[in-house]
């Protein structure tokens, strides 16, 4: 991105500022100038935020933000680079622990990872916080580097899935060409599956291990009794019902290891014949 169309960019989010547009601004120069900062008075003291402290209580306490005009900028200034070969779009949900705001609305029960396996292995810990879905664009080579797209809060009357269901219907149709959507396992549902299926987007998604999938039920016999329902079962974990594939890949990988994938067309799952 150039000065000219970074000085464009910030622009624009300016203007999707509806209320206490300066502070806010001033309060996002902050944050990425003072990234240790721990409170608001230290933010306040970043040489980018050229108002008083008791700004930045106002411009959360009153401030508005165009919703909607702030994604559009997101996607408006998706890098050209990302445009020319395969769009794809990474979606997941984040957690930030606020355990002893016991004031602040909506908190959510959430589980705590990362910490010593010293509890028995079924005990889960538990804090208290609020959780982000965030849909962002993947740069062709692993980086640290992403461009958001949208990040909305998964309030507590709702999932992970339902969130991103909703971000995804209003963000696909503004997109100049079709996304490709990675999941991991958590977004395992059959529900949003069969959502996605009527959407322009291809899905890659990360399974279950014990995830079943069945072949086309086979015609009817004739013979007595209802006619089944679903074909030969696939079971990811278990290799003897992984037979005769439609397609098999081996290759190698950078590193000169092999890597095989097999791959079965027309498949579905039971809740969704």
């Amino acid at each position: 991105m150039d000065l000219t169309t970074l000085q464009e960019f910030r622009q624009e989010i300016y203007n999707s500022f509806e209320r206490a547009g300066d502070s806010l601004f001033n309060t996002i120069d902050a944050l990425i100038s003072e990234s240790q900062a721990q409170s608001f008075p230290e933010l306040s003291l970043s040489p980018f935020f050229l108002r008083s402290w008791s700004s930045l209580y106002k411009a959360f306490k009153r401030g508005q933000i165009n919703r909607e005009g702030l994604q559009n900028i997101f996607i408006k200034y998706i890098p050209t680079s990302s445009l020319e070969k395969r769009l794809i779009l990474g979606i997941d949900a984040t957690q930030i622990e606020r355990p002893c705001s016991v004031t602040s609305p909506d908190r959510t029960a959430m589980p705590m990872h990362n910490i010593p396996h010293a509890a028995p292995k079924k005990s889960t810990a538990i804090t208290f916080g609020w959780k982000y879905s965030t849909v962002m664009v993947l740069p062709e080579k692993p980086s640290s580097w992403t461009t958001i797209v949208d990040q909305q809060r998964i309030p507590s009357d709702k999932t992970d899935i339902q969130v991103a269901w909703e971000q995804i219907k209003e963000i696909v149709p503004k997109l100049p060409k079709r996304p490709l959507i990675l999941l991991d396992r958590d977004y395992v549902c059959v529900w949003l599956w069969c959502q996605l299926s009527a959407m322009a987007v291809d899905a890659l998604g990360r399974l279950k291990s014990n995830q079943c999938f069945y072949q086309p039920a086979p015609p009817p016999t004739g013979k007595k009794g209802a006619p089944r329902k679903d074909g030969a079962k696939l079971k990811l974990d278990n290799p003897s019902t992984q037979n005769h594939p439609d397609e098999s890949y081996h290759v190698t990988d950078e590193k000169g290891n092999p890597v095989s994938i097999q791959c079965w067309k027309h498949m579905h799952v039971k809740e969704a014949r």
